[in-house]
Order: C-alpha cells, then structure tokens, then sequence
C-alpha cells in the first residue's frame, strides 16, 4: 500500500518507519525543508532505531 504521512517530526518519522518496515511504501510531506533534508540523510533530532528504513523507501 502507498501511504502519505503528513509531518515529519517526532511522531510522523516514527509512524514512516513503522509503515516501511512492514512493507508500506512511504512518503513523508513536511513544510519544514529541513526536516526532509534531515530524514534523507538519515539524521534527525529524535532517535529512531532503523530510520533508514525510511530514508531507503523515500529515495
């Protein structure tokens, strides 16, 4: 399934890594560049174990 998460701080990157993990195919929309900027190189100001689960279904 294709899902859309809306917000990418603390709550949406984790919910993306979650979803990805069990095969969801994810994409994050945030307002905030910088947030995106952060999740593609897999950095980010909350610790999330596996997050570039997130960066390898977003790239």
């Amino acid at each position: 399934m294709r899902l859309s998460v809306v917000g990418c701080g603390y709550l949406g990157a984790v919910h993306a890594a979650a979803m990805a993990s069990i095969g969801h195919e994810v994409v994050g929309i945030d307002v905030d560049g910088r947030k995106i900027e952060a999740l593609s190189r897999v950095t980010s100001r909350c610790v999330v174990e596996n997050l570039d689960i997130v960066r390898d279904q977003l790239c």
